[in-house]
C-alpha cells in the first residue's frame, strides 16, 4: 500500500520504508511493498534479522497475509480470521490462535504456531515464513557477534482470498493494538480511524474492471 501517514494525495514511496515516531521511540515500523529478488528471500530475511539484532531491537511483530487454500476444518469453525506464530515457540500471545491449531505435532512436525507450522502452512506471506524460520535459529552464524541476543520474532497474519475483506486490516489492527499496547503502554481505547491510503485502495476496488467498462 501507500504510505498510511500521508494525506488524501499518497505521494511516490520505495520498495521498504522506515517510520519512527518521536512520540514512540521505543517503536519502529518497516514497510515493505516489494517482493525479494527470485531465490534470495532467506538471505534478505537474515540480513533483516541482523541488522535488527545490531540495532538493539529486542522484539519484532511481523503482519503478514496468509492464503485460505490451507485452511482447515477447524479454522472454518473459528469466528477469527487471524492466527499468529513466534519464535520462540513460548512467546505466543494467548489471545489469538496459533497458526495449525488442533493439528498434532506429528502433522506439523513441531507446534502449533511455530517455525515448524510456518515451513507447512505459512504460504503467499512474503518474508514473513523466511524471518520466523530465521529467528528460530538465533545460534546460527547469522547472528554474530554471539554477545548479541537474536530478537524475538512474533508473526499475526490474516487468511486472505482473491478479494481482500477489508474487515480483515481493521481486525489484525485491533490485534496488533492489543499486542503493542501492554509493552509500549499505548492507549488503545480510543476509536480506530481508517488511514488516507486504506480509503484511497477501498475506491480503487470497488472500480469495475476495465474489461467490463463500455465507451459511448
Amino acid at each position: 500500500m501507500a504510505n498510511a501517514f500521508e494525506g488524501k494525495v499518497p505521494a511516490i514511496t520505495t520498495a521498504a520504508e522506515l517510520y519512527q515516531a518521536s512520540s514512540m521511540p521505543m517503536l519502529s515500523m518497516l514497510q515493505l511493498r516489494s517482493g525479494a529478488a527470485e531465490g534470495k528471500r532467506q538471505t534478505l530475511a537474515k540480513e533483516l534479522l541482523r541488522w535488527a539484532q545490531d540495532a538493539g531491537v529486542s522484539q519484532i511483530l511481523i503482519l503478514a497475509p496468509c492464503s485460505a487454500h490451507v485452511k482447515r476444518d477447524a479454522d472454518l469453525r473459528a469466528a477469527s480470521q487471524l492466527r499468529v506464530l513466534a519464535s520462540p515457540a513460548s512467546d505466543l500471545p494467548a489471545q489469538l490462535l496459533p497458526l495449525g491449531h488442533e493439528m498434532s505435532e506429528v502433522e506439523l512436525a513441531g507446534l502449533p504456531g511455530s517455525a515448524a507450522a510456518a515451513r507447512a502452512l505459512l504460504r503467499g506471506s512474503g518474508l514473513a515464513r523466511p524471518l520466523i524460520e530465521a529467528a528460530a535459529e538465533p545460534h546460527s552464524p547469522s547472528f554474530s557477534p554471539p554477545s548479541r541476543v537474536a530478537p524475538s520474532v512474533c508473526c499475526i497474519c490474516g487468511f486472505t482470498n482473491e478479494t481482500l475483506d477489508w474487515r480483515l486490516p481493521e481486525e489484525m489492527v485491533k490485534a496488533v493494538c492489543g499486542y503493542l499496547g501492554p509493552r509500549l503502554g499505548m492507549d488503545c481505547a480510543r476509536p480506530l480511524l481508517p488511514p488516507p491510503s486504506w480509503q484511497l485502495a477501498q475506491k480503487v476496488q470497488m472500480q469495475p474492471p476495465m474489461e467490463n467498462l463500455q465507451l459511448w
